[in-house]
């Protein structure tokens, strides 16, 4: 079955690169109560021009990016012979 000329192979592929906002917005969520926490803390100074939003935005990309490395190189890995244990 073909939609819009793709076929089921190409599609799966368009589809494993299109980002997953709902993971990132949930790791956006958490980074962000995580860095609330750490200034209410004071473990993390902020500044009058400080953007925790910004700094969320930032470090949710590089920890879905990295997330998605994992899933990546999980896909790529070829299925263990039977009896290998390594």
């Amino acid at each position: 079955m073909q939609t819009a000329g793709f076929t089921n192979r190409e599609q799966a592929a368009i589809i494993s690169l299109m980002v997953n906002y709902i993971l990132l917005y949930k790791i956006r969520k958490l980074v962000k109560q995580i860095l609330k926490e750490k200034i209410e803390d004071g473990e993390i100074a902020t500044t009058p021009r400080s953007c925790l939003g910004c700094l969320a935005d930032e470090i949710s990309w590089e920890i879905y990016y990295l997330f998605k490395e994992r899933e990546e190189k999980k896909q790529g890995e070829p299925e263990p012979e039977p009896g290998d244990k390594s």
